[in-house]
């Protein structure tokens, strides 16, 4: 199990031109969850959706997944946190990325990173537009003030506690967009 995955991270390295070693983020006692993990991830149920959103806080605290449990899917939102802290540390702003036929959009707005993954013809435009929709929502639950509020006291607060019954909400949204 340990090799697997030291395989599929490239053997500590983000990839053959970063100098980025991922050895100190990673310790043993993370490699079982990490396999727990990515066996949800490759569960054909949830592979199979065309469409993902995932909501996170700046410090890669999740907040929402469309699909699956935030908990089971903690690895992936830490992926996603360190590729907008990645860009970021080039005073740069993540937007998009594109990989075949999938679509990576990313919306960040103050503390909450939003990210679209779509596998159907969607522009970025479009999945843009549904995260700001989304974002919002959130914004008409808890205002922006309390929001910045709350993030600027403690950094890794966990936003679901406040959700908590929204999610139909947001769920209902992203089915009519």
């Amino acid at each position: 199990m340990e090799e697997s995955v030291k395989e599929s991270l490239g053997n500590g390295k983000l990839n053959d031109s970063a100098d980025v070693n991922l050895s100190n983020v990673i310790d043993e006692n993370d490699l079982e969850s990490l396999q727990i993990d990515e066996d949800f991830m490759n569960n054909p149920e949830w592979k199979e959706k065309n469409k993902h959103i995932f909501i996170l806080s700046s410090a890669g605290k999740p907040v929402y997944s469309r699909y699956g449990s935030e908990d089971r899917l903690v690895t992936l939102f830490g992926v996603m946190q360190a590729l907008v802290s990645f860009v970021q540390d080039s005073d740069d702003v993540i937007q998009s990325i594109h990989a075949g036929d999938c679509v990576i959009v990313f919306l960040i707005k103050g503390p909450i990173i939003l990210v679209a993954v779509s596998q159907i013809y969607e522009s970025v435009d479009q999945l843009s537009l549904q995260l700001r929709y989304v974002y919002n929502q959130i914004v008409s639950i808890l205002t922006l003030k309390q929001l910045t509020k709350i993030f600027d006291e403690r950094r890794n607060f966990d936003l679901r506690r406040l959700l908590t019954g929204s999610e139909r909400l947001i769920d209902h949204i992203l089915n009519f967009t």
